[in-house]
């Protein structure tokens, strides 16, 4: 609310003395005059000179005394500036000790009251499985150095917090997107990203993939270890790539343009599973990490799992490296098949999707995004 300032009223100026004939100064006319007030006297011309010429020499000393302070300021601060640089190590330990140092502490904390969860995922995957706590402190000691090169300058941010990712300035407001070309024709950018907008999950394309763009080009097979999607022929259709930043890149290859446009969105929603799994999701804490990896690994133990031939199919010589990315590719799958269809899939498979949407996206509702990709695909594919 706007405050109303109160408006300052004009004094009453006493009564200007009077000049009589002898040039000499009279009392203001009153009716009764105080027994104890002086005459006041009117200052001269000569003396409002002096008066205005005092407070102009008040007015450049004080003007004088504030320049000398800001010279010495300056002169003090490339004198620190010089010591800081010779010590900006040190300096830079003592800011990251400050900033982050209760971070440290509520990650080991952390790590203590986990213990139990940690020590499982490491029995079933070994060194295949990286720590969450791992991974932290990789970029803790990333940002010590940052400190050490920046030294009192260097700004920190909240690596451990209850959701970890990316801060909201990081955020990526709009994915950027080609036109894709299937079997039935193409749908335009604008269409696509509609799709993406209104029929995905909303956090699992937004703020966690930068692009995902259709070239004219075929991949060479890649190792089964690699995050990439294959058909039947085990052609590369699609795949994701994580650089140093925290959202992903999908790659689709021409090798898709041999599938109808419907059957490209299930692929799309087989990176986009990948782009939020326990490794890359920018929006999940440290414990749902190991508690979605751990439930995960549940269902892909069970009899009633839900069977791909491309998630069976996959060996590995070591148990562990073969039982980590069938859950990788286990966890895609689910994600493709609830996106296609989720009716398909057991109920817990279900479930453990739904419960990873909805702490993203709560009103996410299955049926109203199929009714708008469908009106999309339908209105906006053109003959190619």
């Amino acid at each position: 609310m706007v405050e109303d300032w109160p408006i300052r009223q004009a004094q009453d100026k006493p009564a200007s003395p009077k000049r009589n004939k002898n040039m000499k100064f009279e009392e203001p006319q009153s009716e009764q005059k105080p027994e104890s007030k002086e005459v006041e006297e009117v200052p001269t011309e000569q003396a409002l000179s002096e008066v205005e010429l005092k407070s102009s020499e008040k007015e450049t000393s004080e003007f004088l005394g504030t320049l000398k302070r800001s010279v010495r300021n300056l002169v003090l601060f490339y004198a620190s500036f010089g010591v800081h640089s010779a010590h900006k190590e040190t300096f830079g330990e003592i800011n990251f000790d400050l900033q982050y140092g209760s971070q440290q502490e509520q990650l080991e904390e952390l790590r203590e009251d986990l213990a139990t969860k940690e020590q499982r995922l490491q029995e079933l995957f070994g060194e295949y499985f990286q720590s969450p706590f791992e991974k932290i402190e990789e970029e803790l000691e990333m940002e010590r150095e940052r400190f050490k090169d920046r030294g009192l300058f260097a700004k920190g941010s909240n690596l451990v917090s209850e959701r970890v990712g990316p801060g909201e300035s990081e955020v990526v407001a709009s994915t950027r997107v080609s036109a894709l070309e299937g079997k039935d024709g193409v749908l335009n950018e604008q269409a696509f990203k509609d799709i993406l907008v209104k029929t995905f999950p909303q956090g699992w394309v937004r703020n966690e993939v930068l692009s995902i763009r259709q070239i004219d080009e075929e991949k060479a097979e890649s190792k089964r270890s690699e995050v990439a999607g294959f058909d039947e022929t085990w052609k590369v259709l699609a795949g994701i790539r994580h650089g140093a930043g925290h959202w992903g890149q999908i790659r689709l290859y021409s090798p898709i343009k041999e599938y109808k446009l419907f059957s490209v969105l299930g692929f799309i929603a087989h990176e986009l599973g990948h782009a939020n799994d326990w490794e890359h999701d920018n929006e999940m804490s440290i414990e749902e990490r190991m508690d979605m990896l751990l439930a995960v690994s549940e269902r892909l133990q069970a009899e009633d799992r839900f069977y791909s031939h491309y998630v069976e199919s996959i060996e590995n010589e070591n148990p562990q490296a073969e039982l980590y990315f069938k859950a990788k590719e286990y966890w895609a799958m689910i994600c493709e098949q609830y996106y296609r269809e989720p009716l398909m899939l057991s109920i817990e498979d279900a479930l453990l999707v739904e419960e990873h949407i909805k702490k993203s996206d709560p009103d996410f509702n299955f049926n109203s995004a199929r009714m708008a990709r469908d009106s999309i695909l339908a209105a906006n594919i053109e003959s190619n």
